[in-house]
């Protein structure tokens, strides 16, 4: 599904989760999507993708999540580069906090 995908002010809910509108449209309803379907979906959108993770650390925030579950405070650090924008900060179940980061891709041949 080919959509405009830009950087939108990102507004996060008090536990922290936020998702950019395109993401929750390509997600619906379901809890999840496979790896090979969202590989499609940037590939079709010309979109690059890289991840930030919030490992466990003894910072005040971190050991705050430890015990509320919330994760607000915590801001990502984007990837090295110019361009990237938050797609999604969401929890997973292996994981913890997450950032998913997009970028467009450049054009090849100018087109």
């Amino acid at each position: 599904m080919k959509v405009t995908i830009t950087e939108l002010p990102v507004e996060r809910n008090d536990i922290g989760y936020w998702s950019h509108p395109a993401f929750d449209a390509l997600i619906g309803d379901r809890e999840g999507i496979s790896s090979s379907e969202f590989d499609a979906w940037l590939q079709a959108n010309n979109l690059e993708d890289a991840y930030s993770y919030w490992g466990e650390d003894d910072s005040k925030e971190y050991l705050e999540y430890a015990e509320s579950g919330s994760f607000a405070k915590w801001q990502p650090t984007p990837p090295a580069g110019l361009g990237w924008f938050i797609c999604s900060i969401h929890e997973t179940e292996d994981d913890g906090p997450i950032c998913i980061w997009l970028r467009k891709l450049p054009v090849v041949g100018g087109e």
